[in-house]
């Protein structure tokens, strides 16, 4: 029983459940993650037949009071003739089940936007897919999918994983098509990825970016003759020049609640800002960065890293926490001056999210730097000193007098004195 938790923005998963002998979860709220089945297949080759855990539907219970960033964690098992349209939900797990419809569907920020296991005749469609640790579609023991119509972007907390992942015991038999699917610094794997010509394939941004069309035909080589797919093929075999809009996109990103832009390595003229990435249903392509209202900087979506915000799960060797977003160091800034900072997301269409949580910083003076060094200077210097003259009293209490001062002489010339008796002394081998 796994009951009433509070589980948050953890990108190796918020809870991952393996084949066990019975799972319960009842009231548990995810924020920025969600729930994860681990099957045989993720890292062992598969076996040809389904794990006994899901043949048994009643060995995995998921209440409907289960939630992600607020929406309900729907799950289906045996069931027939299943169609999930336009409703809002947090994530998607479906187990065992036959002819399925899912469709205008936006999950994002979970851990796997939608997952389907053992399911035949199955189509996904006119969904938004984006922001999800892992996968934003992942298929397993699948069989005749199609995917179409879809935009799934920056899925995958490094780059590493696929926006659509797919993988079944029973290949080659198994079909499986991917086309018409707009993805945004995502890849996809274990489906046929196009629809021949002239149907073609998905639209892979940033690849596109270095695409060229100036020919057309089954084999790329009628010219000059452009045709909206690229002469040369490259995550597939008819890669579309631009994306593939059913409906024209007109919802900006959005930044999930409690997302602020966080400031790190404040200097004498510079100061990093770190944030954590925004949802969109397309996809986000760069973030705008402003100091007051002036632009100051435009950062790609590609440039996705791990960062540093000491607040999140998991950790590197020193402990610190990481996370995955982006981060921009502003230079030029002036000594003693107060600034504030915002970012701004933008997706393909060039819709503009709503500005994120403003943050004021303000850049440490030059002279309070440079007084806090001349300040410990002199500190270790007059603790130097005190030893010194310590050690001299001590001297002189002990071995009659060893060193003789004037009232003339200045404590810099006793220091020197002293070091020269005791330099004296070693050389000779007193020990005391």
């Amino acid at each position: 029983l796994v009951s009433y938790n509070q589980i948050a923005y953890n990108y190796a998963g918020g809870l991952g459940l393996g084949v066990g002998p019975m799972d319960t979860l009842v009231g548990n709220n995810f924020t920025g993650d969600g729930l994860k089945i681990s099957l045989p297949g993720a890292s062992t080759p598969f076996t040809s037949a389904l794990p006994t855990f899901f043949a048994d539907p009643s060995r995995l219970q998921i209440a409907s009071d289960n939630s992600i960033n607020g929406k309900p964690l729907l799950y289906y098992t045996k069931c027939t003739n299943l169609a999930i349209n336009g409703i809002p939900l947090g994530e998607l797990l479906v187990v065992n089940c036959r002819n399925l419809r899912i469709s205008n569907l936006h999950i994002y920020e979970s851990t796997l936007g939608i997952q389907l296991i053992d399911v035949n005749d199955t189509l996904i469609t006119g969904n938004s897919v984006n922001s999800n640790t892992e996968s934003g579609i992942r298929m397993d023991y699948y069989n005749n999918a199609t995917v179409v119509g879809n935009n799934i972007s920056n899925n995958g907390a490094d780059g590493s994983v696929n926006g659509v992942a797919a993988a079944s015991p029973f290949q080659p038999n198994t079909v499986g098509l991917l086309y018409h699917n707009n993805f945004i610094d995502d890849l996809a794997s274990g489906l046929m990825q196009d629809n021949g010509y002239p149907s073609g394939g998905n639209y892979w941004w940033p690849a596109v970016v270095s695409a060229v069309d100036n020919c057309s035909g089954l084999k790329q080589d009628i010219c000059p003759k452009p045709d909206g797919i690229a002469d040369k093929g490259g995550t597939d075999r008819y890669p579309l020049m631009h994306p593939y809009l059913a409906m024209p996109d007109t919802s900006p990103p959005a930044w999930l609640p409690n997302q602020p832009v966080v400031v790190r390595d404040v200097g004498q003229d510079s100061a990093t800002l770190l944030w954590l990435r925004a949802a969109d249903d397309v996809g986000v392509v760069n973030y705008l960065v402003y100091r007051g209202d002036t632009l100051v900087a435009n950062v790609s979506a590609d440039s996705l890293m791990p960062i540093d915000l000491y607040v999140h799960v998991r950790a590197d060797a020193a402990g610190k926490g990481l996370y995955y977003g982006y981060g921009y160091t502003i230079t030029g800034l002036a000594s003693g001056t107060t600034y504030t900072f915002k970012v701004i997301a933008v997706d393909l269409a060039g819709n503009r999210s709503s500005p994120s949580q403003a943050v004021t910083v303000t850049i440490v003076p030059s002279w309070q730097t440079q007084a806090t060094w001349i300040i410990v200077s002199v500190v270790l210097a007059g603790l130097v000193t005190a030893s010194i003259l310590s050690l001299w009293l001590w001297m002189r209490r002990t071995h009659g007098h060893p060193l003789q001062t004037q009232k003339r002489d200045q404590p810099s010339s006793i220091v020197q004195r002293v070091i020269s008796k005791i330099r004296g002394r070693l050389r000779q081998g007193k020990s005391n």
